[in-house]
């Protein structure tokens, strides 16, 4: 009798301590303060935003099917031959109300567009607004070829404005980027045009007023960030009050939940709202953070440092908060690549700056500066810095580039060396593919 009270005494004691345990580990915290990732919103009347012109510009664009012809022609990889001048040709006599619709746009403060708060909104704009960036692009180049160097500053600086507005109040990264796209087509043109030595001086100031007056590209990588957020924890909220159920574990998990936790709402030992939502802010803080500093001095980390999925599916569900690791792992964009985009961007625009003013000082006295300095104040306020290091643009009068260490930190002296790409790929792609990321002063050949 003793020996079975003793045992009875043991499964007890093992029971309730299992009990107990998982009553721990199923614990939330409270709810964390997230005031400080709040977005703050702005009302705009339609006529002062950018967004009405822009989306009534998507209902006349026009953007052929077939755009292989109009692709190789903006990236240099087709010669200009009858059949490239025709597509061209089209292309801007078809988009003329498109294009003006765009310039009106262009000319407005900010581009307000409706707030985004789950991640599976359609954004059906956004394929037109990519095209009609492509389609500037394309003008600015055919025009600069012709040697109408006002129609081809038009179409840059209206490409450049786009892009700006685009990603400065970008509802949702995927804006953001297709801003950014924007404004590599557009630096690219303006590259070219200022290496043009036709190019009108008078031109030459628009593009250069232009540039002056745009980035930095930070701010609006953390509007982006915060609106992110927003859409994290409005998932999470839902998780939470039961609008998505234990059915829909199998999706988070890759794993076939309990039977017995079928069309029930997931208990807390799977599922801690708060405890997720206290992740998802700590990484937006620092990726906001993080957005404002040089990229050598970014403290930047994966998804395996978060959660750690090394172990076998079963395992993946018997640790707490398995559903709140796996929201994490499918939402969390990749920190890595999206502040490198943005830091290119900002050393584009550096750079694009710079071959302006160097082109213009050399209009007035025929001969490249000695030193970046000798540009300041007449032909720029300030030498600007490298994104990547924090440290002032880097130039070589004697091979005539100028250059930015890039991702690896490292001055190699503007070594043009692939370490990974192909030389087939186009000058703007390569560039951020060798040791150091360089920008020829003069023409190179497109």
């Amino acid at each position: 009798m003793k020996k079975t009270m003793l045992v009875l005494a043991s499964v007890i004691l093992i029971a309730g301590s299992a009990i107990s345990y998982m009553a721990w580990v199923s614990r939330d915290i409270p709810p964390p303060d997230v005031s400080d990732l709040a977005r703050e919103c702005h009302a705009l009347p339609l006529e002062d935003n950018a967004y009405t012109y822009f989306t009534a510009a998507t209902n006349t664009f026009y953007w052929p099917c077939d755009s292989v012809v109009l692709i190789d022609f903006l990236h240099g990889r087709t010669v200009l031959d009858a059949e490239a001048v025709q597509a061209v040709e089209d292309l801007i006599s078809k988009n003329k109300v498109a294009f003006s619709l765009i310039e009106q746009g262009a000319e407005r403060q900010r581009c307000v567009a409706p707030r985004i708060t789950r991640f599976d909104t359609l954004i059906p704009y956004l394929g037109a607004w990519r095209n009609m960036g492509r389609a500037l692009a394309v003008q600015a180049r055919f025009m600069r070829m012709q040697g109408d160097y006002s129609c081809a500053t038009d179409a840059c600086v209206t490409l450049l404005r786009f892009g700006e507005l685009v990603q400065q109040d970008a509802p949702s990264l995927l804006h953001h980027l297709i801003g950014i796209v924007m404004l590599d087509l557009a630096f690219a043109q303006a590259q070219d045009l200022v290496r043009s030595p036709d190019m009108p001086s008078s031109d030459r100031r628009r593009l250069e007023n232009a540039l002056a007056s745009m980035g930095p590209f930070h701010p609006g990588l953390i509007r982006a960030f915060q609106t992110e957020f927003a859409i994290a924890e409005n998932i999470i909220d839902d998780f939470a009050q039961g609008r998505f159920t234990a059915d829909d574990f199998s999706m988070m998990v890759d794993q076939t939940p309990p039977s017995a936790l079928a069309g029930r709402r997931i208990p807390r030992f799977f599922f801690q709202p708060n405890r997720t939502k206290k992740t998802f802010a700590n990484v937006y803080r620092d990726l906001i953070e993080n957005a404002r500093r040089p990229y050598n001095a970014m403290e930047l980390y994966g998804i395996d440092e978060i959660v750690d999925f090394k172990e076998g599916r079963l395992m993946r569900i018997a640790r707490p908060n398995a559903v709140g690791r796996n929201l994490y792992a499918l939402m969390m964009p990749a920190m890595d690549s999206l502040l490198e985009r943005k830091c290119r961007a900002e050393c584009d625009l550096a750079a694009t700056r710079l071959l302006a003013s160097l082109h213009a000082y050399r209009a007035d006295t025929h001969a490249l500066p000695q030193k970046l300095s000798d540009l300041v104040p007449d032909y720029i306020d300030a030498i600007p810095l490298d994104p990547f290091d924090g440290q002032e643009f880097r130039y070589n009068p004697r091979t005539a580039i100028l250059y930015s260490v890039g991702r690896n930190g490292t001055d190699f002296g503007g070594s043009s060396v692939l370490t990974r790409g192909s030389e087939s790929d186009s000058v703007q792609r390569r560039r951020w593919n060798t040791k150091d990321v360089v920008y020829e002063i003069n023409a190179e050949g497109s």
